[in-house]
């Protein structure tokens, strides 16, 4: 079967992306970092040298004091470098892995189905690192060689800045805004005034009033003109920090908030990382069950007879099977225009040569592979038995099936 590379790229877009927002990120961080550094160098030279009355030993102890700060920031600099030397070489990877299907021209190939298992494995570790499991994705990617593929330390951070925000601690949440905070602010996101407001809830909870206004002046002047009606219903704790259940103000008080953080930052977090909201394996799965999923799938459903659950129609239908069939319940049936008649004991389609036929309670095979599964069976001359029910009739009572 011929297919179009670009159909496949789609899936692979996030990774790339994510790569690509990774170094331009680190290259901000170094740009912010060299110019403030250096801000700060020049400024303290220059203070140095128009202080001709400063005595040696002072001297002395503000250029130690420099060489100390050059020193700390080669440490900075050294680690974003590295940071970068990791991005680019992820990103290479990942290009080099979606271009391995610029070889392949069929999908049946022995390379497409290679290439298809590791992004399988890379979907599935995607997966279990969104949802926590970091230790045995870890073990997927090293067994696999996916290190490259995966974003393993962008979901650990993520989780720890998630656990801490569950955990009533705003610090790394607050590092994490600043980092981005320039695209935070074009996505016009509320997420660092919603945790600056938290933190303001919490010293008036504790009956810190005086504090409370000294941190609203420090921080909540640069939102007063986009957000004032947000600030003025927080302002009001400071009149009435207690308030009953019901009130317009008690939805500030409660601990519900630290959840509705925590799903903001989520959010946010895949809004700034171009990460999917929905995880690609929930939506692959979800195509292909749909696009296999029939009224047939769910038949019986609920049957214990064990000849049922040994069937090949449940062995070659993914959808029958039980892992699969719970998960398929929700979606749509596939909407099929164009049908094709398969004959449910080998999988092949029915022709003249292995012509239909129905037992008595309804169940269809083709004749020339229901003789040949009796036949090796060992069933009873005379009789076929249904390979799904177990059941045997007389053979002049099958009915020959014809498709109109």
């Amino acid at each position: 079967m011929n297919f179009r590379p670009e159909q496949q790229y789609i899936l692979e877009k996030p990774g790339i992306l994510l790569s690509f927002e990774q170094l331009r990120i680190n290259f901000k961080h170094i740009l912010r970092h060299l110019e403030h550094e250096s801000h700060v160098i020049n400024s303290t030279l220059t203070t140095l040298i128009s202080q001709e009355n400063a005595s040696m030993d002072e001297k002395i102890e503000k250029i130690d004091s420099l060489l100390s700060r050059v020193s700390t920031v080669k440490k900075k600099m050294k680690h974003l470098h590295d940071c970068e030397a990791l991005f680019i070489k992820q990103t290479k990877s990942r290009l080099l892995f979606m271009n391995r299907l610029q070889g392949i021209r069929d999908m049946e190939s022995a390379d497409f189905l290679d290439w298809s298992r590791v992004r399988l494995n890379r979907l599935v570790a995607d997966y279990m690192m969104a949802n926590g499991y970091h230790g045995a994705a870890a073990l997927l990617c090293k067994d696999s060689q996916l290190e490259n593929l995966v974003d393993l330390g962008i979901y650990k951070r993520y989780q720890l800045i998630h656990d801490s925000i569950l955990q009533q601690e705003l610090k790394e949440v607050l590092s994490w805004c600043s980092e981005h905070r320039a695209i935070l602010k074009k996505n016009n996101s509320t997420l660092e005034l919603e945790v600056r407001l938290q933190r303001f809830i919490e010293l008036i909870k504790s009956k810190k009033l005086c504090q409370a206004i000294a941190f609203a002046k420090a921080h909540f002047g640069t939102w007063a003109n986009e957000h004032p009606a947000r600030l003025q219903l927080a302002a009001a704790l400071l009149a009435f920090p207690e308030f009953t259940n019901g009130s317009p103000y008690s939805l500030l008080l409660s601990d519900d908030r630290w959840e509705y953080l925590a799903s903001l930052f989520t959010s946010n977090f895949t809004a700034v990382h171009n990460i999917p909201s929905v995880p690609l394996l929930h939506a692959l799965l979800a195509a292909g069950l749909s696009s296999l999923k029939t009224p047939l799938c769910y038949l019986d459903a609920n049957d214990d007879n064990p000849l049922a659950l040994q069937s090949q129609t449940v062995k070659q239908c993914p959808v029958c099977t039980p892992c699969l069939n719970d998960l398929g319940k929700a979606l749509p049936y596939a909407h099929i225009t164009q049908s094709a008649i398969v004959d449910s004991l080998t999988g092949e389609g029915l022709d003249s040569d292995n012509c239909p036929v129905a037992f008595p309670n309804g169940r269809v095979y083709g004749i020339q592979s229901l003789i040949s599964w009796n036949e090796a069976n060992g069933t009873r001359e005379g009789f076929l038995r249904d390979p799904y029910s177990g059941k045997e009739f007389p053979f002049q009572l099958l009915r020959k099936v014809y498709v109109v």
